[in-house]
């Protein structure tokens, strides 16, 4: 029986597209309002055998829907206001979360009532031939990854009390009504029937990957105590067992996968500081939970209830973390009030970790410590790692027989400056903990392969792809037989290139898939076996890449002989799916995508694989396709809201740039245009870096985060240019200046509908550093916006990413700022490119935005460049939005950018009247009216 049930009004749609062009719209230009209601498909789901796939269609603001297909029966169903599915491990049933209607929560909003007073979410569940039942309002759902019959889920609402049968005294005196627990009650509901049943309240929650068992616990509602209990809740049985009731304290409550194993840390002592944990661990032996380890001490060592603790899915191990000594104490100081403790942080050249670092990484610093591989079989400790600065690389998904463990060597030496750093790594053996030396000083990553047996690394100075072989410690190059550069060739920035990458290995580490420009070749670990190339039925005008697709694949080949492969035509960008055969290496069939692939997924097997392609003008559609890529059906119509819109097309175009250090190179540019305008139309030009390889990519209409959309400003009558760029070491600012003026040359050139004489600038983060150099050299572009610029290289040098608390060095010299050197062997480099030193030459009226909580370029830098140019009295206007970081996340910021950008290229570019913002400012004390 269920403990409630609520009814609702859901609509439900069986068998049909999901049209929208019946919705009115704007003719022509892409409106604010088009923009907030436009739908966008995201949040795929499947289930396990693939028999159950999911997606979401959601506009910006508004009442999502949620469709899901039965690949079995071919039929769908879509929910009204679904927000959330889940889908159950056989995909047999399906859980939904339907929120109340947006108005409604504005209108809750508005009214300023509480959250406990707005209308509710509530839970449906769904069969796979489409029954659906209503459970009940919901607050949080559990469901654990591989339940096939139970999940739980909390609610305000509380369950009816029983009533008590053996008083038959309507007049007695009433009991004591029982002190209201705070925590929510918890429910476990049973797919198959429906049926829900009272758990308990519970504070914390862990359940099993199975479901079948949950851990949680619960402060006592008939004492006043703040001591709490450990529970464990039998799905099957739908029984509670007390477990423990000494603590004040839980934390880390863990179920192994299938509940063989339960883990959990307690602290008995609510003053102490600092706080001592006590680890329990039970094994369940003939149906009943013996404690196998219960201390506040392993071998000498105390328990982190920071650090990471996780059972290994075969239930034969749990990861857990250890500190090095004795915890420091938390609690502050009660002795001094806190006007008497002074609040500063203190910077030593000797930090390991530099201080803005730490301040940014506080949680990965409590959680640091000593990683223990505990063996369940054995009852013993492995020690991972030496120090809590060494990182181990564990799987829960196997159990590997070696485990990879690294240090960086570059903190080690002292250099906390330098991001990316150089790294030793270790193996630990699982069994015995043995350690072993694999390479030293290696500024790439190293990965175990799956059946460890080997490390496998890219060796950056020689070149080279290397090996350790963990039988006989060995290290060696391997398919140096291939005649190929497996190096990035239009690496450009002034450090050692990094490889084209790999697919990974095949079944028993037999072979591992590697990639140069073109092909893909397979690769013996043992380096004694000839390379194969695989890809033989390519050529140089294509490249070709592995695809995985199975939610959980540790090998190549593993879900299926045949793997998906990605070939794509290297002038037209056109892409093609490929089905390979890994016994025989020849291609089994082979689909012509409508241009490009945007997403292919599947479950773990089954017969049919989620496919998305798109284009510049086709929407990125559902489709479903089987294995063998010969049937193919689409599910979904979103692109027809497109329909009255004018959205052009986009073109690509080559161009040749003689770069500072006197090399010319050919590169690629885009032009999104409506060529069917006879007069004369403005154009922006945007950049960042290389982007021509997005030539058939779909850029739905979205709300700017920080730069422009192509679709949105064709729509408005605009052409937007976007070139490559590529350079030479220390002139970064010439050579983004030749690229451009390149590019817009031969834009010119082969679209004379685009006004010379209205062009504009858009760039953000590099690309808005780029931005602002450009104006200071040229007076071509009569519009320009700068998103998160660099204005002084010589102050940004030894500036903080905020957000990481990372030093800004390494960017300049060996990264994407590429001066090539510290500024004290060059220091005119970092003068030449700084925007700062040549805003007297600025004739461009200029756009800044430039957050508050930019965690990537330091916003003085834009506040730098403001104020220079408003000290020499140019155009200039900026916006700094409040609480915000490098690119915006807040709906509301992100309506305002786009609607500013856009008034300000129409007052420059169109002629259309400056807006007041522009015209009067707005006033510190009218902020927000």
């Amino acid at each position: 029986m269920n403990v409630f049930r609520l009814s609702f009004l859901i609509i439900l749609y069986y068998n049909s597209l999901f049209n929208l062009s019946a919705q009115p719209r704007s003719a022509g230009s892409f409106s604010m309002d088009d923009i907030a209601d436009f739908r966008h498909i995201s949040e795929e789901t499947i289930s396990k055998n693939s028999r159950l796939m999911a997606w979401k269609s959601a506009p910006v603001e508004g009442d999502a829907t949620i469709t899901l297909l039965n690949n079995d029966t071919r039929d769908t169903i879509t929910l009204q206001r679904a927000d959330k599915v889940y889908i159950n491990e056989s995909g047999t049933y399906a859980l939904a979360v339907i929120k109340p209607t947006f108005q409604d929560i504005r209108a809750a909003k508005l009214a300023k009532k509480s959250k406990d007073k707005w209308p509710k979410d509530i839970l449906i569940r769904i069969s796979s031939t489409f029954k659906i039942d209503t459970v009940g309002e919901i607050e949080k759902l559990y469901f654990p990854n591989k339940t096939a019959e139970y999940a739980y889920f909390t609610t305000a609402k509380r369950p009816e009390p029983v009533k008590d049968s053996t008083s038959t005294d309507s007049a007695a005196t009433p009991t004591k009504k029982p002190k209201e627990p705070k925590e929510k009650p918890l429910y476990c509901l049973h797919l198959s029937n429906g049926d829900t049943t009272f758990v308990g309240y519970a504070a914390d929650v862990a359940e099993s990957a199975d479901g079948l068992r949950l851990l949680f616990t619960q402060k006592s509602p008939e004492t006043g105590s703040e001591r709490k209990a450990m529970y464990l809740y039998n799905a099957s049985t739908k029984t509670v067992q007390l477990l423990d009731s000494a603590a004040f304290d839980y934390k880390k409550l863990l179920l192994s996968d299938k509940g063989s194993y339960l883990s959990w840390l307690s602290i008995s002592d609510s003053v102490a500081d600092p706080a001592i944990w006590h680890w329990t661990l039970m094994e369940l032996r003939k149906n009943v939970y013996r404690k196998v380890f219960s201390d506040t001490l392993l071998n000498g060592k105390y328990f982190n209830s920071y650090g990471r603790w996780t059972f290994s899915e075969s239930e034969n191990r749990l990861y857990l973390t250890l500190y090095t000594d004795r915890p420091l104490h938390e609690k502050p100081d009660t002795t001094k009030t806190d006007d008497e403790k002074p609040e500063f942080d203190l910077y030593t050249h000797t930090d390991y970790y530099l201080m803005t670092w730490q301040l940014a990484n506080t949680d990965q610093l409590k959680a640091a410590g000593i990683t223990v591989l505990y063996d369940l079989r054995r009852n013993k400790p492995i020690y991972l790692t030496q120090t809590p600065e060494e990182m181990a690389y564990y799987r829960t998904d196997v159990d590997q027989p070696w485990i990879l463990t690294a240090r960086n060597a570059g903190l080690d030496a002292g250099r906390n400056w330098e991001f990316p750093n150089e790294f030793t790594y270790f193996l630990v053996n699982a069994s015995t903990g043995q350690r072993v030396n694999v390479v030293s000083n290696l500024r790439a990553l190293a990965e175990l392969s799956p059946s460890a047996k080997y490390v496998l690394w890219f060796d950056r100075s020689e070149l080279r792809w290397k090996v350790f072989r963990i039988r006989d410690q060995r290290t060696y190059t391997i398919a140096a037989d291939i005649g190929t550069q497996w190096h990035d060739l239009d690496h450009d920035v002034p450090s050692p290139p990094p490889a084209y990458g790999k697919a990974g290995f095949t079944a028993n580490d037999s072979r591992v898939w590697l990639y140069d420009r073109h092909h893909i070749y397979a690769a013996d670990p043992e380096g004694k076996q000839k390379t194969i190339l695989l890809t033989t039925f390519s050529d140089t005008n294509h490249s070709v890449r592995y695809q995985p697709v199975y939610r959980r694949e540790h090998y190549i080949g593993e879900n299926s002989q045949n793997v998906y492969l990605l070939q794509r035509n290297l002038h037209s960008l056109e892409e093609t799916l490929i089905s390979f055969n890994t016994t025989n290496n020849l291609v089994s069939n082979r689909r012509k995508l409508n241009k490009a692939l945007h997403r292919l997924q599947g479950g773990e097997y089954g017969q049919w694989l989620l496919l998305r392609e798109e284009s510049y003008l086709n929407y990125p559609e559902i489709q479903t396709i089987s294995t063998d890529l010969a049937r193919i059906k689409k599910w979904t119509n979103t692109g027809s809201q497109y329909e009255g819109k004018r959205r052009g097309n986009v073109r690509s175009f080559t161009y040749s740039v003689r770069l500072s250090n006197d090399s010319v190179v050919q590169l690629r540019g885009l032009v999104y245009i409506d060529e069917q305008q006879r007069d004369k139309i403005p154009a922006i030009v945007y950049y960042y870096e290389r982007s021509s390889d997005n030539l058939h990519r779909h850029y739905a209409p979205r709300f700017s985060r920080s730069i422009i959309n192509s679709m949105i400003y064709v729509s408005h009558g605009y052409a937007v240019i976007i070139p490559d760029i590529t350079y030479s070491t220390s002139n970064p600012g010439q050579d983004g200046l030749r690229c451009v003026n390149a590019a817009v040359d031969e834009a010119l050139r082969r679209w004379p509908q685009i006004d010379s004489s209205r062009l504009g600038l858009n760039g953000q983060s590099w690309g808005g550093y780029q931005t602002a150099y450009i104006i200071t050299q040229t007076n071509r572009f009569k519009a320009a916006f700068a998103g998160a610029p660099v204005a002084n290289m010589t102050s940004a040098y030894g500036g903080i990413r905020w957000g990481t608390g990372h030093s800004r060095i390494t960017q300049y010299e060996e990264g994407q700022s590429r001066i090539g050197a510290s500024l004290w062997d060059d220091p005119q480099a970092y003068i030449r490119n700084s925007p700062l030193f040549y805003l007297p030459n600025v004739t461009t009226p200029l756009l800044i935005m430039h957050n508050d909580r930019d965690g990537a370029v330091p916003y003085y830098q834009g506040i730098e460049l403001f104020m220079g140019l408003k000290r020499l009295g140019k155009p200039v206007w900026m916006l700094i939005y409040n609480k915000e970081d490098h690119n915006l996340t807040q709906l509301k910021n992100m309506k305002d950018l786009t609607l500013r950008t856009l008034e300000f290229y129409n007052h420059f570019l169109k002629g259309e009247p400056m807006p007041t913002w522009m015209k009067d400012g707005i006033p510190a004390h009218r902020k927000g009216l």
